[in-house]
């Protein structure tokens, strides 16, 4: 399975349609900052699953700071990340991701495109989507229990 993450659009949802275009995805995951943008994408896309959590800038927003999936048997933890500082560490949300026995947490918040592995719990940030010198989104690849991700940019190279 093949899943698109974004965060931190802030407003751009046309980089959001150029990715989804080009990647044929399976799946989206937006991590927070501008649920409204996901929303436009579902309803561009509307057989598109797309699953979200709220950012710091989704204040009303009521729905749950995190989710918890298990795709193809990989145990995923989705989260914008301010709730576990992340722009001072990522000390907190490994913690809390091991806590949840996940295989790997996806955040966002930095607007910094970053992976990391802390106690054996891999940590993936896809960077901003709409913000930023060079917009990022991740690639994440399910299957039979693996997974691999990756980040590209937004605009492809010529």
């Amino acid at each position: 399975m093949k899943i698109i993450v974004f965060s931190d659009s802030h407003g751009n949802v046309s980089n959001m349609i150029e990715v989804v275009e080009r990647e044929a995805p399976d799946r989206v995951f937006h991590l927070g900052d501008y649920l409204r943008d996901a929303k436009e994408l579902q309803m561009a896309y509307p057989d598109l699953l797309v699953d979200t959590v709220p950012g710091n800038c989704d204040w009303h927003s009521k729905a749950a700071h995190e989710k918890k999936l298990t795709i193809e048997g990989y145990s995923l933890l989705l989260c914008h990340g301010h709730d576990y500082g992340v722009k001072s560490g990522l000390g907190s949300l490994a913690y809390h991701a091991r806590q949840e026995k996940v295989s790997m947490a996806l955040f966002g918040h930095t607007h910094e495109a970053q992976v990391a592995r802390r106690g054996g719990i891999r940590l993936c940030n896809p960077g901003s989507c709409g913000m930023g010198y060079e917009p990022t989104y991740g690639v994440l690849t399910v299957q039979d229990g693996c997974a691999s991700f990756s980040i590209k940019p937004v605009q492809e190279e010529e």
